[in-house]
Formats: structure tokens, sequence, C-alpha cells
């Protein structure tokens, strides 16, 4: 899926590639040096040389060549899909090339060599320079010593001689046991102890009253070191400690993995998305099919034999590729090989059916990984030079740079004080990960923070669990992490704790949440603990990571069950519908329905195709459909499920026929181009705002949209000009736009530049060219349904947005134009969030409801998007909707979602009928009594006296489902008075708080309306004749519609006067527009005389007021004359 290229000044020009975060870097090439500052070189047989970025991790940029020794922290390379890597060896006396591949992902790096591993020009510098045999020199950085001789230890005491290999061990020997000698250890005596082995470092110690009677498990991705007799204390192994096993053929096996043809296929994933490079394990649990493109093969295996394969293929008839989506069997499984892993190269065309396979995803995990760290507490630039930012002359937030690892400890302060694109893990006194996710994390104390961006972010991520151990060498600056079967136990204790302290949390601030559920998932893992933890103890394996998974669950439960399910809330998600029948979207709405959310913003109107069937010329209905109605089939299972169907729009940007059918109606960049470059080379396009054929063209089609289908709202996107960049190539410089601006300020914006004169106006121009196209969108769509909502999805830069993107939201809120709007604040931390949200709902006021657009298209940690979700709330919005329908599911979000925040099923709030906020009210009399009284927050008598006026408040409003003016009245003096009541009793702060909380919420309903309807009052009504002011009844008020006056026989003309409440809306009266405070003559026949005048706002609202006149005959009676 395409996604909103909105976020290409958003997310720093991020591309995610598999395991890697590929950060576009400054200008300045960074390359590594050595301790003298020399830069690190790579010197060919040819004598090509080129710089070496960095040394031992993962590629973090364009373009880099790394380094890989066998000092990395892992025996292999970064596993990169888009890398060359030359494999380089010792051979007496010097380094050559045994090997070079092509995007193949990650390579064995060997004991005696290293591994030159590069991306783009990089990797075609490998291709150019490297070929097996030939010779290969580094220049300015000394590579590990080559070992020879036998198989051997190299400890930091030193080389010790290893005597067996997967053999009985004799006395007084050092023993290596691999997985050639099985999944465990003979059973050993009492002067024996052994060492659990994993990326080179020593992760357990067993010994002989823990393991001796059954044996040491042996890791698929380590070994294990037996020392009998005096050989034990001349290797005084210590967990921690590195040791490299030379000359030994040690097989490194996945966690997970399936063989077939002999090949061992490391699997990435189960049951997620498929990304570049990677392979995902499919199981029944997963749903009917796999869902993935064409790009890439799948084994279908039922009874551990391969039952079907598809690879790469077009369909014949069509041209078009197949995608693989192959059915997952309900007694079998589906493995997915994405086309660029080196997998599907060795495996395409060489399965056969019928072959046997073995699957493996219950190898108990060991995991050990080193990093290093850039600088520990940085608080001036010479603490962290690459943490400075020399064109601003200040420090990036937190002094973290880009692909760095920083390190906080309560020394530096309160707080890391990180921006949001990163990500931190903090660590207890006691040196155990107790929470990986977020930024600007809280400094434990006696604890740190570590804190990564870009290729350190992703290393934080995958091996900074929460319950590993974690040490930190400050004289190396080096971090060393440690995850064992064990640390499940150390998480679960840890996240039951929290549980616990968070469930009490929850009471004490009379937290709206299932305590009795909670406390009975805090039992149920206390139980599987015990079992896991004697399992342990018995060194049992068989059925122990089902029990791990298991305790897993319940804590995770625990823990997100104890948020708040409101249930009035907006629970928004952007879906771009993939379904060609009816039955796909009823099962994806179900699906949808089912995790709680309430409204789907339907991508409706993309790449210049419809979702619906039309005959409008320059469009039609996406041919992905294949004929199918996919709106009207959304909108009708939506009503019958309950959920909103919002038509999700994209204004001017555009593909399909319009494109190939008026290349004169497309925007113009500064260099003459007519598409903006997006990524991967992508062409996008966008028609021209200005020109009234390309506006005429999308109007023609929004009003199609509106007319024949039942929307809940218009949710304009993309409502803007493409992103300026540096204002070398922006947009908007067509001839006809040129002319435009030209004719008004005699000047050609193609000759104007940053800081020229005309420089801003020609900015404003772009800008208004958006702003009255929005008028206009928003007026026609309420002359067809005049009660249809308008929302949107906007960059929340306020100050930046208007100049660089020409969408000026403010505009559009100013003149009261939008009803929802959604800031788009795809950022892994809540900092963000928070500050965009409260910027918005300023610049709202009470004209829309503000809610928070977040990502959960990029994978972030589960809880980040809890915690962004749960910030919008507490701080006021709206709610939240979720980007995009793919990534909330490939991830799982839903899981916890559904059994925490979204656990209630909850309405939208709403300013125009009385449900939501009678809701709101209603849910503050529950928990007045579920609550607040019984758990001593009020006493019963306040709470009486508050359940009173509540329960006034919402018979007013059953009385109509559609707000009225005095409905809105009553029940705001109702809230007022509940407010005052709160401030002057002795209820609980906490209490007072969140029932403030509610009433502000409630309350905001009521502003929004007032402001709306505001938009088609009158300010001021008076029927005069002469200078006579006539008395009408009622007495006017802006909410009142209906007036009458009685004259006398005499008087034979009256003149009407009138005002808009709002200086944007138009009077008219018989079709002829009436300007404010003009005279309205009234000619007065005998009897009654009516007069409609009709308040038209600016957004094609309307509303009448009737004056109705009565005039006397010749009896005159009580009329005035």
């Amino acid at each position: 899926m395409r996604l909103k290229n909105t976020l290409s000044f958003i997310l720093c020009f991020a591309l995610i590639f598999s395991g890697t975060t590929l950060t576009v870097l400054a200008d300045e090439a960074i390359t590594a040096k050595d301790a003298d500052g020399n830069t690190i070189t790579a010197k060919a047989a040819n004598g090509n040389t080129i710089s070496i970025t960095a040394v031992n991790r993962a590629i973090g940029a364009s373009d880099e060549m790394i380094l890989f020794t066998r000092e990395n922290s892992s025996k292999l390379t970064d596993s990169n899909p888009y890398a060359a890597a030359a494999v380089v060896d010792y051979h007496e006396g010097a380094y050559s090339v045994t090997d070079v591949t092509y995007r193949e992902g990650a390579v064995q790096i060997p004991t005696n060599g290293f591994v030159l591993f590069g991306h783009g020009s990089s990797e075609q510098w490998i291709k150019d320079n490297m070929s097996p045999g030939d010779p290969v020199e580094i220049v300015g950085y000394t590579l590990p010593a080559p070992v020879v001789g036998g198989p051997q230890l190299i400890t930091d005491q030193g080389t010790i001689p290893i005597d067996v290999v997967d053999q009985d061990q004799p006395a007084n020997t050092i023993a290596v046991y691999t997985r050639h000698f099985g999944e465990m250890t003979r059973p050993f005596s009492e002067d024996t102890v052994q060492y659990i082995i994993t990326n080179d470092v020593s992760v357990v110690k067993s010994t002989y009253g823990v393991h001796g009677q059954s044996g040491t498990y042996i890791p698929a991705n380590g070994y294990v070191i037996s020392a009998s007799g005096n050989a034990a204390s001349s290797l005084n192994l210590e967990v921690g400690q590195s040791v490299l096993a030379i000359n030994v053929d040690i097989p490194i096996l996945p966690s997970k993995y399936l063989k077939v043809n002999g090949i061992v296929v490391g699997i990435d994933k189960i049951n997620g998305p498929r990304g570049a490079g990677e392979v995902v394990l499919y199981q029944p649990t997963y749903g009917a099919t796999t869902n993935q493109n064409a790009w890439g093969m799948e084994l279908t295996v039922v009874g551990n034999k391969v039952t079907k394969v598809v690879s790469i293929a077009y369909d014949p008839n069509t041209g078009a590729y197949l995608d693989n989506n192959s059915s997952i069997p309900a007694d079998g499984y589906v493995l997915s090989i994405q086309s660029t892993s080196p997998f599907y190269n060795q495996l395409a065309g060489q399965v056969r059916i019928g072959a046997e396979v073995e699957l493996v995803t219950d190898s108990l995990i060991y995991q050990a990984a080193r990093a290093s760290f850039d600088a520990f507490n940085p608080k001036v630039k010479e603490d962290n030079p690459g943490g400075w930012d020399n064109v601003g002359n200040v420090p990036y937030p937190g002094f973290r740079g880009s692909n760095q690892l920083i390190v906080y400890s309560r020394n530096y302060g309160a707080e890391t004080g990180t921006n949001p694109w990163g990500n931190e893990a903090i660590v207890n006194a006691d040196g155990y990960v107790t929470n990986n996710g977020g930024n600007n994390s809280k400094i434990p104390e006696g604890g740190y923070v570590l804190s990564g961006h870009g290729v350190k972010n992703t290393w934080l991520k995958n091996n900074a669990l929460v319950g590993a151990k974690l040490s930190l060498d400050f004289v190396k600056k080096e971090v060393l992490v440690i995850f064992t079967p064990e640390s499940y136990l150390d998480k679960a204790s840890i996240s039951i704790n929290s549980a616990e302290k968070a469930l009490q949390l929850s009471k004490n601030q009379f937290m709206d949440v299932p305590y009795a559920d909670i406390e009975q998932k805090i039992v149920e893992a206390k139980g599987v603990y015990e079992l896991v933890k004697q399992r342990l103890n018995e060194s049992g394996t068989n059925g122990l990571m089902d029990l791990l998974n298991d305790l897993d669950q319940k804590v995770t439960e625990a823990s997100y069950m104890n948020f708040e399910s409101p249930k009035v809330q907006t629970r928004g998600l952007w879906m771009r519908p993939k379904e060609k029948n009816l039955e796909q979207v009823r099962d994806h709405v179900k699906k949808i329905k089912e995790t709680g959310i309430n409204a789907i913003y339907l991508e409706t109107w993309w790449n210049g195709y419809t979702t619906w069937p039309t005959s409008l010329p320059d469009t039609e209905l996406n041919p992905l459909y294949e004929g199918f109605d996919v709106l009207g089939a959304f909108i009708e299972e939506g009503k019958k499920q309950g959920i909103e169907i919002h038509a999700w729009v994209e204004n001017f940007f555009v593909g399909g026929p319009v494109v190939v059918n008026h290349p004169d109606w497309l925007m113009k960049s500064r260099k003459g181009i007519d598409y903006e470059e997006g990524s991967h080379n992508a062409k996008w396009y966008w028609l021209n705002p200005a020109l009234p054929q390309a506006r005429d063209f999308v109007a023609s089609v929004y009003d199609e949209l509106v007319t024949k289908y039942d929307i809940a709202s218009l949710h304009l996107d993309y409502a803007r000009y493409p992103g300026s960049g540096d204002y070398t190539n922006d947009f908007g410089y067509d001839m006809y736009t040129r002319d435009l601006f030209s004719e008004k300020y005699g000047v050609d914006p193609l000759d104007l530049h940053p800081g020229d004169r005309y420089w801003d106006e020609w900015l404003q121009f772009r800008a208004d060219m958006i702003n009255t196209w929005v008028v206009r969108v928003v007026n026609e769509a309420h002359q067809i349904k005049p009660n249809l909502q308008i929302t949107t999805a906007v960059w929340p830069n306020y100050e930046e947005a208007p100049k660089s993107h020409a969408q000026e939201a403010k505009y559009w809120l100013d003149h009261n134009l939008i009803d929802h709007l959604f800031h788009m604040s795809y950022a892994p931390g809540s900092e963000l969030t928070v500050t965009d949200l409260r910027n918005s709902m300023a610049l709202a006021g009470d004209n829309a409801f503000v809610s928070s657009g977040l990502d959960t298209f990029q994978g972030n940690p589960t809880s980040a998007v809890v915690d962004q979700i749960t910030e919008a709330t507490k701080n006021d919005g709206a709610g939240a909707a979720l980007f995009e329908y793919e990534g909330l599911f490939n991830y799982k979000y839903d899981k916890v979602l559904k059994i925490g925040l979204y656990r209630n099923k909850a309405i939208l709030p709403q300013y125009d009928t009385t449900k939501p906020l009678a809701t709101v009210m209603e849910e503050m009399i529950r928990k007045i009594n579920e609550s607040y009284v019984p758990f001593q927050g009020m006493s019963r008598k306040d709470g009486g006296k508050l359940i009173q006026k509540l329960e006034s408040a919402v018979k007013d409003l059953h009385v109509n489902p559609t707000m009225t003016d005095e409905t809105a009245s009553d029940v705001k003096q109702k809230i007022d008075s509940i407010s005052k009541l709160l401030a002057s009793s002795s209820i609980n702060k906490e209490v007072k708080n969140r029932m403030k909380h509610d009433l502000d919420y409630g309350r905001k309903m009521i502003d929004i309306y007032f402001s709306k309807t505001a938009k088609t009052q009158l300010s001021k009504l008076t029927v005069s004749s002469g200078k006579k002011v006539m008395k009408v009844t009622p007495s006017f008020t802006p909410s009142t519609y209906d007036y009458k006056v009685k004259v006398g026989h005499s008087v034979t003309e009256l003149n009407i006067t009138a005002t808009t409440r709002n200086q944007n809306s138009v009077i008219s009266v018989g079709g002829k527009h009436i300007e404010n405070d003009s005279v309205i003559p009234v000619p007065l026949q005998v009897g009654s005389n009516l007069v409609t005048l009709q308040v038209m706002s600016e957004d094609g609202r309307m509303k009448n007021y009737t004056v109705t006149i009565q005039r006397a005959g010749n009896d005159k009676g009580n009329y005035e004359e």
C-alpha cells in the first residue's frame, strides 16, 4: 500500500528495510576513524579504495560500507537484503576474498577474517572491485589477530585448548558440545561446570546441583562448554564474559526455522506482515489466507509435507501478476518468503510437492548482544560531538545524534529529553530491563535509560527485551544484554509487580477498570509463574515454550486490562479497501468491529480512481475491484454492524485516466516537471488546484459521491500542494497559475525565491487556492446534504504547513468549515502526540472536535501505541484514528486494544445528536454508583445530589434524539450547576478531577453545537414602521426561528432589518441576497403575510427564520397602527 506521502516531511526520509532502519543522513559523509582520527579504508587488489563507514554495526544509511569482524556481537553480519558482501579470510599471512554475495542477506563472519558489507554505491564498489582470490587490505584499523592451530577457546585470560568436541568427556578436560551432539549434554559429575554460550558470551553457568542429573540444554544458536576436574578452575568463566571457540564447527540455527531440501530457512515472524527480505510463518489463527502480494513464494504444508507451492507468476489472460495469498490449511501452515530474501533464490523452482519438511518454532531462547554506546550523560558538545547540531549550534534533544546509543543515569536529570524519533529501554537498579519503547523516558533511581536512534534504535528493540539482564562497561563504552528462558520469569515478575502496582494506583485514582478481572488474571499469572519456575528447576524443556507463552500472555492481559475504555470516543481506522466481494467486506468489517473500532475512514477517491461504479469522464471504478461496488458494500455492512463509514478522499493527488487524458491539468514544479518524485522513484501526480477544469473535475466526483452514498462524512486528505522542500523544486509554476499571480502582483512567481519581495504573497496565493477549494467542496456538499459532516486529516505544524504545503488549516477552522479535525502525529512517542493535540485544540476552539491520528504501520512497540491513545484521551481529545488497517492487525495491536482501551463498545462524539452527551452523563451516574461511593471517593449524600442533577440532564436529552438550542441551553446550565456543586463539596480530589474531565467533554459537545448553529443564526431581527419598532412575539433570540407581528389596517408596509451572527453568512429573501442591516420592505395585504429569511453559512448550511405579519381588516381590533 502506498503510504500517505505526508510522511515524507515528518519521518526524516526514513526507509524501512528488514531489520534495519535506513536513515538518510546529513550531506557530509560519515566515515569510521581510528583512535588517531584517521579514516579507515579498504583497498582492493587493483588499488581502488573505499572509506569504511563503521565497524560492527548494521547499515544505517544509503551507500554505507560496514566492516564486520569476529568482534561483532553476532557471528553473522547485518541482514540487510539490499547489500553486497565480500567475505575475506586469512591464509598464509595474507587476507583474500573467499566469497562475494549480492543481496543475500546476512553472511557468516570468518573467525580469522572479516566481511565488507556495502549498500548502494558501496555495493557497486564490491561488485566492481572484489572477486574470489583477490587480496584485500584494511588501512587504519587493527583487525583481530588470526588464531592458528587446533580447536581452542579465547577468553579474557588467554587461549585454552579444547580437548574434545561432541564426544564423551574424559576427566580434567575442556569439551565443547554443539547441536551435532543433540539438544542436551550428558549428565555430569560434581567436579564439572558447564556454560551455555551464545554470540560468544557466557549466558548460563550450569553446575551439578542444578543440571548435573539431566545435562545442560544446548541452544540452537550456540553451544556448551564443559570443564571437568582441574580444567574447571583453569577456565574460570563467569556469566557475561566473552569466549570465542576457534576451529570448531558450530552450527548456528535460528530459534524458529523450517528445513526443506536440506536448507534451514530462518523464520522472522509468525502471523505478521511480510516485509522486504522476510520469511513469515502463517498459522490457521491468522485467517483464511496469507493476504500477501505477488512478490514472493509460499509453501503450504500439511502433515510435514509440502502440498502446494506458489511463486512470482502472472496471469496469462490479464498480464497481471498473481498474489501469493495462499489458503492456510486448518491442519497445517504456510511459509511465505519475500522475493528479496536469499531463501527465495535458493528455493524458487526447487521445492516439489510432497517434499518432507521439519518445522521448529519452540526452541528455547538464549540471546546475548553487545553494542557500543556513544556517550554517558552528555551535557556539553565535548561529551558527544555527534549529538550536536552544528547548523543550529545547539544540541539535538537529549544530545542523541543520528545512529547513536546514549546511556543516562539520574545524574543527567529526571528525564532523557529526547525527541520521538528513536527508542528507549529502561533498566532498574538491579540491572533488569523493565520497559522497551517510547522516548523522553523518566530515569529510574539507581538505574539507567538506554536511548537509541537509527540502527541503535533497531538494536535496542531487538535485544533489550523486558526481563533481560543488562550490564555496562564504562571503560570499553559497551553494553551487554543477556536473555535466557529464566528471563521470562524475570519479565513475568517485573510485569506482575507492575500490574499489581498499577491496579492499586487505579483504585487510588478511582479509575474505571475491571478490578476483579485484573486481580483474577494476576492470580492466574502467578500460578503459571510457579509452574515455569518448577519446570526450569527440573531442567525440563518439554512443553516449556507453551508454558512460557501462556505466562507471557497472562501478564500482558493483566497489564492492558488496566486501561479505561470510554463509551463515547473516536476510534477511527484509515483503510484502503482491497475487497472484491461482499463476503470479504463483511468479514473485515466484523473483524474491525470486534477490535472496538467505531469509524472506518475508507479510502474512497484514490489514485484518480473511484471505489464505486461511475460514468463520469476521466475517472472510473478502480480495476482492482473487478466491477464490485466496494464503497456501497462497506456502507451496507457498516450500517448492519454499527460502524460509521467515512469517505476518505484525496483531492488533487491523483493518477489513472485523468493523468493520461489531461496532462495539461497537472501541477508543474519549478524545474518544469509534472510529477512529485516519491519513494523508490515513484511518480506522484497532482492536479493543478488553480485550474478551473481540474477543480470542476474533482468537484464532480465529490458531487456524485455525496449524492449517491450515505457516507458519515467527507474526509478531506491531501488538501494541499506537494511538499516544497528547500523551494528549489516546489510546485505551482504552470503558465496558468503564473499568469494569475502576475496579473495580481505584476511579477512572475518563477522569478521569486525565499526572502524576495512578494515571496510571502506567493506562498499565501498558493494557500488561498486550497482555502477556496475547501470552501467550495464544503459548500457544494452541504447543498446536496446540509447536515453532512466534514472531517479532515492535516499536518499539525500549523506555522510551517501554509508555506511548505499550502495547507492553512487555521483558515478552515476559523471559518468553521470542519466538524472533526485529525492531526497526523506519526511518531513512536506520546510527547509529540500531546503537543500536536494541544496545538490543534487551541486552533479548533469550539468549532470542531479534535482527534489524534496515530501510527500503526511502522511496527512501533505496543506499549507506545497504547500510551499514545491513552494520552490523547487524557488530554481532552475526542479520541484517536489509527493509520492504518493492515498495520493494526499485522502488528497485533488489536489483541491488546480489545481487552483494554477498546473493550467497551463506544459511540463517536457528536454535537447534533443527544445520545453521545446522554451516554457521558449516564456513565457518570454509573461510576458514582459502582466506584466513587463504594470506594469512598464521595459520600452517599453527595452522590445522591449529583445523580439527581445528572438524571435531570439525561431526561432532557432523551426528549429528542436531535440536539436543539433549548436542550443544549438547559443541559449546559445543569453542567454548570454540577460543576459548582463539585467545587464546593468534600469529594475526593481524584474523583473531582475525573468528573470534571467528563463534564468538560460534555460541555465541549454543547459548545461546538452552538458554534455550528451560530453560522446560520441572526444576531438581530427588527420589524418597524417608519421610526416605530413593532412588537414581535416572542421576543427575538438567535435560537428562536418563528415570530409573529400584528398590525392595524392602516399599516400597509413594514420594514424588516436583520444581521447575521457570523460575518461570512448571508441572508436572502425570495432568492434575493440582502446585506446585513439593510432594510427589507414588506408590502402588506389584509390577513396573514409570511416573510421567510434564509440564512446560509459559508459552508452551505442553511436555516430559515419566518416572520408572520397579521394585518387587520377595517376593524383594527387590538392591532398596532
